[in-house]
């Protein structure tokens, strides 16, 4: 009997966050058994940045500047643990409100996956992303505890 491939492409956002990084391994093993590709996503929320900005004393461009680093920094660390997997990947940073940055490259990227990392405790700003996207994403989800 022929083994079914169900995804060909996972889309997986990704911060720093434990849950998260947690969730993108799962999706790399998970990538791995399916023979597909894995795109991790970063969002640069600009609405965070903006708040902090207003009340901080770094400039919105230079907190900018300082969450793609971050952001770049995790998914290239991502991408060594999949290629390392022989896993194919694709890393991609978006500025944006997270959910509708997700929803939007879920559609654009055409996958079949979207793996995401559910935070231990929850709140207003995890919330706000995670239910959006449950609710809205033409695919399927699959929520890493």
């Amino acid at each position: 009997m022929a083994s079914t491939t169900l995804f060909k492409k996972i889309l997986v956002p990704v911060d720093n966050a434990k849950y998260s990084i947690d969730a993108a391994r799962l999706a790399i093993q998970l990538a791995q058994q399916q023979g597909a590709q894995l795109i991790f996503l970063h969002v640069v929320d600009i609405r965070a940045i903006e708040t902090m900005a207003r009340y901080g004393t770094e400039s919105k461009e230079a907190l900018i500047v300082k969450a793609e680093e971050s952001g770049w920094k995790i998914l290239y660390s991502l991408e060594e643990e999949a290629v390392n997997e022989q896993v194919r990947v694709a890393l991609t940073l978006e500025e944006g409100t997270p959910h509708r940055v997700i929803l939007d490259s879920a559609e654009k990227y055409k996958v079949d996956l979207i793996v995401l990392g559910k935070p231990r405790k929850t709140g207003a700003r995890k919330d706000a992303v995670l239910e959006p996207v449950i609710e809205h994403a033409e695919c399927p989800i699959l929520l890493s505890k």
